[in-house]
């Protein structure tokens, strides 16, 4: 830009402001920058859109309206006080004061560090897919996992519950297993579920508080591979449940080892009691078997292992114990779960796609 077209701009903007003043100064409009804005969340209106204290209308950027994205917001932004933030490259920067108004901002709780960016933490969690228009600085921040919190324990505990479910065997024993993709395909381990056990076999949803109920199941269609019970590395099973064309909510596979000494975190049925939690730490990955620290009891095998981003690392499998004493000693085993991406990757469908996180 030349100087004098600097000079013409900067004019401009300097009439424009003593244009605007003077409005306000004899009873006109006001107007007020988006970004910086606080007020009050008096109401959630949809999934993405929610209403000010000021009377703002805001639409979240780069959120999809949808019913458990709005129940997010009643649970977690509903009678909070929020700043707002606009993305630089939207068009629209300022906003009548006194009317109605509606914008498209990112919004921050005010003194919550975990929802320091409430698009960001939506999005990361999965309780809205990310949708691009609009969002232009945050693009990266929406999309680079790297650079993305970790979950809470309560966060992971909420996204494990309805990806993970019971197995019973038709002779009454009881594993865990979890979905790997919207259409069905699961995990768990060979000795809790073969080709001698799948059918009979019931997949029993855990219920919103961990609760389940047996006669509220479905079935296995088919068994895709299965392992050796008898060896760590190879004791898993990929599998898909009957759903009769229902999508389901499902983990993703890290695409890499957690790194020694990060937290991790279980979900399983432990010996028929309810869902139990659990969190620990990696103790190493070595020879397709991860060692962790996160407790684990009969009824735990096939639970998915996660990192803090609630990205399966392992299939838990065994834990071990001393003989002489009679109990564990709190380490456990996991499959280590790039054994189970190296099986998709040789093994696409018809149309050339895994069969994994889709």
């Amino acid at each position: 830009m030349s100087h004098i077209s600097k000079l013409f701009h900067s004019a401009a903007a300097l009439a424009a402001t003593a244009l605007m003043l003077g409005m306000s100064a004899c009873g006109g409009t006001q107007t007020e920058k988006i970004t910086g804005t606080t007020a009050k969340v008096t109401d959630v209106i949809d999934g993405n859109t929610i209403k000010l204290s000021n009377n703002i209308t805001v639409s979240l950027l780069g959120v999809q309206n949808n019913p458990e994205s709005k129940k997010f917001l009643e649970n977690n932004v509903k009678g909070k006080k929020v700043k707002l933030v606009a993305d630089t490259k939207d068009a629209k920067q300022t906003y009548v004061k006194g009317n109605k108004a509606k914008v498209r901002a990112y919004v921050n709780v005010v003194g919550d560090r975990l929802l320091s960016s409430v698009n960001g933490r939506m999005v990361r969690t999965e309780v809205s897919p990310f949708i691009k228009k609009g969002v232009k600085d945050s693009i990266e921040s929406f999309s680079r996992e790297d650079i993305l919190p970790n979950l809470t324990d309560a966060e992971l505990l909420a996204w494990l519950k309805p990806r993970t479910f019971l197995i019973m065997s038709p002779d009454g024993s009881i594993g865990t297993g979890f979905y790997i993709s919207s259409t069905g395909i699961a995990l768990t381990n060979n000795h809790v579920l073969d080709y001698s056990s799948m059918n009979g076999a019931r997949i029993v949803p855990f219920n919103a508080d961990g609760s389940y109920d047996l006669s509220n199941y479905r079935t296995v269609e088919r068994i895709l591979v299965t392992g050796d019970q008898n060896n760590t590395q190879t004791d898993l099973t990929i599998f898909e449940v009957s759903l009769n064309g229902e999508k389901v909510p499902f983990l993703k596979l890290a695409k890499k080892h957690e790194l020694d000494g990060n937290g991790v975190a279980k979900l399983g049925c432990v010996q028929g009691e309810p869902a139990h939690f659990s969190t620990g730490n990696i103790s190493h990955t070595l020879d397709g078997i991860v060692s962790h620290s996160a407790k684990a009891n009969q009824g735990d095998s096939g639970s998915p292992l996660v990192n803090r981003k609630g990205e399966v690392i392992g299939i838990n499998q065994s834990i071990r114990v001393n003989e002489r004493l009679g109990g564990d000693v709190g380490v456990y085993y996991a499959v280590d779960i790039q054994i189970i991406r190296d099986w998709f990757e040789n093994h696409r469908d018809d149309q050339g796609q895994l069969r994994y996180g889709r």
